[in-house]
């Protein structure tokens, strides 16, 4: 029972969300990483999905999800990976 609770836990950590005006939008996309395992996937992919389509990307970010950089190197061993995406509609 505690696993259940413990893995349930973890997929609270991770959302996707967009938000979009008129003329520009922002797309944000959270992961926990636990060992090198994004829970509950990829962040890059699930924002780049929420971009409107035929929107221009102007801005993004994404933080070190590598293992050659020390920030990149912790956050893999266990952190949070987030991307975010702004541009124009």
């Amino acid at each position: 029972m505690k696993q259940l609770a413990l893995l349930s836990l973890l997929f609270t950590f991770s959302c996707a969300g967009v938000q979009t005006t008129s003329d520009s939008f922002s797309v944000h996309a959270e992961s926990f990483v636990i060992l090198g395992y994004e829970i509950p996937g990829e962040d890059v992919t699930a924002a780049e999905a929420l971009v409107p389509e035929g929107a221009t990307v102007t801005t993004m970010y994404s933080s070190p999800d590598d293992w050659t950089s020390v920030l990149g190197f912790l956050n893999n061993i266990l952190g949070f990976h987030s991307t975010y995406i702004s541009g124009t509609l």
